[in-house]
């Protein structure tokens, strides 16, 4: 995404776009975050894993296994008290860290290693903490230039120049009319469909 950041009516038609095909996964994913919430806060491991699993059908991580959405699930619970934390937090430099922090502990670069669980974990991440949590998957690294770097494996790299990205142009979107009837809320679920939108059109005409 070049620079300046996009106007607020550019990406109210990619929003716009995004929802006039993925309406119904919107509503399904919006009542799985609900769901996954109140699982973590009764520390309920099951439902937490189902919310993981959910995340990874709608945020078409591609061979996802059981086994990760148990292991991303036990991490999700063991920081549960952080997440509670983040949930009513605006986007300052502490919590840009802050969640930069929780991605690489949820993503386990050590266990895991891999692009897709990369990027299930700041889809996890995002779904519950909107405001403040980026996705990072593919199609965002084609939208923003970041392509090389994500292929090359340099996932911490990517992460932290998405944060840095769209908190920038997040905090410069104006108005309103960006808002969906149920996504996006916030600035940045905005631009995980603007991102998501712009990258699959780049890779489209290839």
């Amino acid at each position: 995404m070049a620079n300046p950041c996009p106007k607020a009516d550019e990406v109210r038609e990619r929003v716009r776009c995004f929802n006039d095909v993925f309406f119904k996964e919107e509503i399904a994913q919006a009542g799985a975050t609900q769901a996954g919430w109140k699982a973590l806060r009764l520390g309920d491991a099951v439902g937490v894993k189902a919310f993981v699993w959910q995340t990874r059908v709608w945020g078409r991580v591609q061979y996802g296994s059981q086994d990760s959405a148990g292991k991303l699930a036990a991490r999700l619970l063991k920081l549960r008290e952080r997440l509670e934390q983040l949930v009513k937090e605006t986007r300052t430099g502490r919590v840009r860290g802050e969640v930069f922090d929780l991605w690489k502990e949820v993503y386990d670069l050590k266990a895991e290693g891999g692009r897709r669980e990369a990027s299930w974990a700041a889809k996890v991440l995002h779904w519950l903490l909107p405001e403040v949590a980026c996705v990072v998957d593919l199609n965002v690294a084609v939208a923003l230039d970041l392509e090389k770097a994500w292929t090359d494996s340099r996932y911490e790299d990517v992460y932290k120049q998405v944060l840095e990205q769209v908190y920038q142009c997040a905090d410069g979107l104006e108005g309103d009319s960006w808002l969906g009837d149920v996504e996006p809320r916030t600035e940045l679920r905005a631009f995980d469909q603007y991102l998501w939108m712009v990258g699959e059109a780049a890779l489209n005409r290839r």
